[in-house]
């Protein structure tokens, strides 16, 4: 094996294709060679190649420089090659056959990230543990009669109230299981999208599936700011190095248990959370405005004459 060429998910995106490519460079080994013999392996991965070619025909903004980025690429990895070839390779698109045992790809062999220039870190169980159902929180779901709302997290970090269910005949799970308020659920299939998110009290008591990973913070640490850290895009490199599945990556908490992970010290917490609450209150006074700015413009109550005695006559302040 001379080269692994990794493609973007989205490579084969006009074909309808949803199936996460590579190209393998395959060089017949001499009769009298040796396993031990195999030269190290050129792998590299792209970004953009296929991602300039989008299923709908509409131009968009963006779009050419898409293409000019895709067209570089191509002759990135050509000359890479190339330069491999000729023994004049980038150190960081060679990978030794060592590492090279039971997987080929790119994502598993190339990549060997040190990000972390503060010192060791505490894995992330170090903050976190698994949450353990019992009592009510655990459902069974076939002797299960009474009806539960689902819990679902969305790609900005946000959770939403999903329809309701009835465990014993409308799931395909054995259990379900009840989700509390300030716990951390992440999706195992999107987590790597951001879909983590804290349980508000609002959706207290609403219920998931095997599909996510619920978390509780250890004591001395806030479930927010470490939140905020797994929605990171160092985190989610990580945990998308940890994943299993070619297309619906999926992460386990055995594998991403291990990550080390950057807590802050207490100051920068603080005025981490202090900035949240600013920002959960900014934005439920633009929500509010909105929902007014559209039930005044549903009942006509803008008019142009409203406006003109409201400037006219208002008194002085």
């Amino acid at each position: 094996m001379r080269a692994v060429i990794s493609l973007p998910g989205d490579a084969f995106q006009r074909s309808e294709a949803r199936v996460k490519t590579s190209f393998i460079v395959l060089e017949q080994r001499p009769a009298t060679g040796s396993a031990d013999d195999a030269p190290a392996i050129f792998m590299y991965p792209c970004r953009y190649v296929g991602i300039d070619d989008p299923k709908r025909r509409r131009w968009m903004p963006g779009d050419d420089a898409l293409r000019q980025q895709a067209t570089a690429e191509v002759a990135s990895v050509v000359g890479e090659y190339l330069r491999f070839l000729g023994g004049r390779g980038d150190k960081a698109y060679i990978v030794p056959t060592d590492r090279v045992v039971d997987r080929l790809d790119v994502k598993h062999c190339l990549i060997d990230r040190d990000w972390r220039e503060t010192g060791p870190l505490d894995p992330l169980s170090h903050f976190v543990e698994p949450k353990v159902f019992e009592g009510e929180d655990l459902i069974d779901c076939p002797s299960h009669e009474a009806p539960v709302q689902l819990f679902t997290v969305n790609y900005d970090g946000t959770a939403t109230p999903e329809r309701v269910i009835l465990p014993r005949t409308d799931t395909e799970y054995a259990e379900r299981y009840r989700v509390r308020a300030g716990e951390l659920v992440l999706s195992n299939i999107a987590a790597t999208y951001g879909s983590v998110a804290v349980v508000p009290p609002e959706l207290a008591g609403l219920v998931v599936s095997k599909e996510y990973t619920v978390l509780r913070a250890k004591p001395g640490y806030d479930a927010k700011v470490i939140w905020s850290i797994l929605r990171s895009p160092e985190i989610r490199a990580d945990f998308l190095l940890r994943t299993t599945g070619a297309n619906r990556t999926r992460v386990r908490w055995s594998d991403i248990s291990v990550i080390p992970f950057p807590y802050p010290d207490a100051e920068t917490a603080v005025t981490f959370l202090r900035h949240m609450e600013e920002a959960e209150a900014a934005r439920t006074r633009a929500m509010a405005a909105a929902a007014t700015a559209g039930l005044t413009e549903t009942l006509s109550l803008d008019r142009e004459d409203a406006t003109v005695i409201l400037d006219a006559f208002k008194p002085p302040r």
